[in-house]
């Protein structure tokens, strides 16, 4: 490896971001069980409205730690059990539907819920419990088999959450195994591929944003219908929060240590790209998608928003790399 990439902590990423990014998806997670608890058997438009404020947050929580897509999360099918997506043929959906539809009753136990699909445990089957075309009797059927679904997805994702800081912070967990790599482990062996997974976040993150987050928006007639939690309002403000993870991330991998001046000049340029996606994000999402879909102003700021997230995978692919002697591996959105 290059001097340059020993000065680098990866296991800082962990401990400053990461492990404070999981308590907070957990902590919200438990705070959606009590609206949910509460709406199921006070049933009211005030309550709904608390518990739709609720997944709001909890949509948040769970973005800002989504960057990070190694470890916890990457075990036992966590990341699509918290938000199944992209789901482009509608197929969570459709079990979600059938699920509501026929009153499961398997779906109202986190234990035979773990084991069903994961399009019906995480954040798209609450949003279409909360916001889809049978939300409103929500307001007024008690303790309804919607309802306490919803409950069950909610301490499903707290269930999720508090085990994965667990699985960081354990004796024998990541945390240790990043700040003590070994030959014979399954997953880190050296320092270098502990930094170059964690530098793959930076590299790989931004264009699953631009591709699974953005990419209808470059169609000349958008699809509003398969955008990102469309019915919450949710789908830009999904995207900043996103960014804000990786700047977040970012912030945590290089530290506030004195760099090389190549090393340093990369993540100077990374930087500043990252600053123009975080401003775009933050413009756009106080926008719903039907503002920004009759407006060609804000749909050229989605556009620019695109380029600026690539324009972040190739300074982390062709300056940064380099100076920390990696060779970028393939990104999850790279076929056969």
């Amino acid at each position: 490896m290059a001097s340059s990439a020993q000065a680098q902590d990866p296991s800082a990423m962990l401990t400053d971001f990461l492990v404070p990014a999981y308590q907070q998806l957990a902590a919200t997670a438990d705070s959606q069980i009590d609206a949910m608890e509460t709406l199921c058997q006070t049933p009211s438009e005030t309550n709904l409205h608390t518990a739709r404020e609720g997944f709001a947050d909890l949509v948040s929580a769970y973005a800002y730690a989504e960057p990070v897509r190694f470890g916890p999360i990457k075990q036992n099918d966590r990341l699509e059990r918290l938000y199944f997506w992209p789901d482009r043929k509608s197929t969570g959906l459709k079990q979600v539907q059938k699920a509501l539809v026929g009153e499961d009753e398997s779906v109202l136990s986190v234990d035979s819920l773990q084991d069903k699909s994961v399009a019906l445990q995480g954040l798209n089957a609450l949003e279409y419990i909360l916001h889809g075309a049978l939300a409103d009797k929500l307001k007024t059927d008690a303790n309804s088999h919607a309802c306490r679904y919803g409950e069950t997805i909610a301490q499903n994702m707290w269930a999720i959450a508090d085990q994965m800081v667990v699985d960081l912070v354990a004796e024998d967990g990541l945390i240790a195994q990043f700040e003590n790599p070994q030959e014979r482990s399954a997953l880190f062996r050296t320092e270098e591929e502990i930094l170059k997974i964690s530098f793959e976040t930076f590299s790989h993150f931004p264009e699953i944003i631009s591709a699974t987050r953005l990419n209808e928006w470059a169609e000349e007639k958008p699809n509003l219908n398969v955008l990102p939690l469309r019915r919450a309002g949710l789908s830009m403000k999904l995207v900043l929060r996103d960014i804000e993870g990786v700047s977040a991330a970012f912030d945590a991998f290089t530290g506030t240590d004195e760099h090389e001046e190549m090393l340093a000049s990369a993540f100077d340029a990374y930087r500043f790209e990252l600053d123009n996606a975080l401003r775009s994000a933050k413009e756009l999402s106080t926008h719903s998608n039907q503002e920004i879909l009759a407006d060609d102003a804000l749909r050229k700021k989605v556009h620019y928003l695109r380029i600026v997230l690539n324009s972040l995978r190739d300074i982390a692919n062709d300056q940064i790399a380099p100076e920390l002697g990696l060779v970028v591996g393939f990104s999850s959105l790279d076929g056969d």
